[in-house]
């Protein structure tokens, strides 16, 4: 019983703890997108293009290994 006890509070610390990161993170993006948009803007653009290329030479692949 103990055992049970002791998993929910570290279990609940760990996810306080990742909220607290990611909530740190989200203030970070808001005052560089307060600080300098454009530039927020062209990196957010070249990350998705990066993602979407990944992604579509994934879909290329799996189409070309069917044939």
């Amino acid at each position: 019983m103990l055992q049970v006890l002791v998993s929910k509070e570290t279990s609940l610390w760990q996810r306080k703890l990742k909220l607290n990161h990611m909530l740190e993170l989200l203030k970070e993006f808001i005052s560089e997108c307060k600080n300098n948009p454009i530039a927020m803007l062209v990196d957010m653009f070249a990350i998705t293009t990066i993602f979407a290329f990944g992604y579509a030479l994934l879909m290329l692949g799996s189409i070309l290994g069917l044939s």
